[in-house]
């Protein structure tokens, strides 16, 4: 894959979803924004959960569009490749908030957790801003 409309040869995995954010993750939204809004790939691929794509992506059936989060680890451990790189990101405008209650915030275990997962969140943009993908521990 070294352009957009080289993707015409193969399966697209999809997750279908019926959330308002959801068409920011389709094919069709990507394929758009990349100049190829009319390209039909060899055939669709359609899953109900992310991890049912990704599981496609890694076992070599389909190629799928994912959330950096959520394959920073396959990346990095070469199970999986970004062949577009940094060109081949979007950026959304959804976001995830973190606002632990004040009872929360006064018990250690939600303090350490907010920490880790502040943490894992700082892991990927990292990944995000420099196109290498971080394993998280």
């Amino acid at each position: 894959l070294t352009k957009p409309a080289d993707l015409a040869l193969h399966a697209l995995a999809e997750e279908e979803s019926h959330s308002p954010s959801g068409v920011l993750l389709t094919w069709r939204h990507w394929l758009t924004v990349q100049g190829e809004a009319k390209l039909q790939p060899r055939r669709w691929i359609v899953f109900n959960f992310t991890h049912q794509q990704l599981q496609a992506a890694l076992t070599g059936q389909a190629i799928a569009l994912g959330r950096l989060a959520l394959v920073a680890e396959p990346l990095a451990r070469g199970e999986l490749i970004e062949p577009f790189g940094l060109a081949g990101r979007l950026e959304s405008r959804n976001a995830y908030w973190l606002i632990p209650s004040a009872a929360g915030q006064a018990r250690p275990e939600v303090a350490e957790f907010a920490r880790w997962v502040l943490a894992q969140a700082e892991l990927t943009r990292d990944a995000m801003a420099t196109g290498t993908p971080v394993v998280k521990s």
